[in-house]
């Protein structure tokens, strides 16, 4: 199985500059790719990785190994809607515990995941101007986002 995320990206002695993005991952045998103008989001979660993207104007997140092979259960359409060009974040806790948070419009939503994957509570939202979405995971394994 090939990885399944990759990106291309210009780099200059500034940064990152000119991002072009090309998400493909495989789920149940089918091959799935990301638009190019996508915005998507992976950060470390234990001994691997969550990642988080649009597809089709909906959120989804999934779990990564450490080498980035897809864990059960796999893609998770999460409750999110997204728009053009908005932010997305996918944090994990120590105990395995996910939040995704995405920006559409002037909202700021979120929802909160188990270990499973299974949703935790209703999902939240607050009004939020920008289109970029941030938080951070707290010394005491709480969640923080900033609208």
């Amino acid at each position: 199985m090939p990885r399944p995320y990759t990106a291309r990206f210009t780099v200059t002695r500034t940064g990152v500059t000119n991002e072009t993005l090309l998400v493909t991952y495989r789920i149940g045998g089918r091959r799935r790719m990301g638009c190019p103008m996508t915005y998507f989001t992976i950060s470390r979660a234990g001994a691997g990785f969550v990642a988080a993207w649009p597809t089709k104007g909906q959120v989804y997140f999934t779990r990564l190994d450490k080498n980035g092979a897809v864990l059960p259960p796999g893609e998770i359409r999460t409750p999110g809607e997204s728009g053009m060009r908005n932010g997305l974040v996918a944090l994990s806790a120590s105990d395995g515990a996910t939040l995704v948070a995405w920006k559409n419009k002037d909202v700021l939503g979120w929802q909160l995941y188990n270990a499973e994957g299974q949703p935790q509570g209703e999902p939240g939202s607050a009004k939020s101007s920008g289109s970029g979405a941030a938080g951070v995971v707290l010394p005491n394994g709480k969640f923080l986002v900033f609208p």
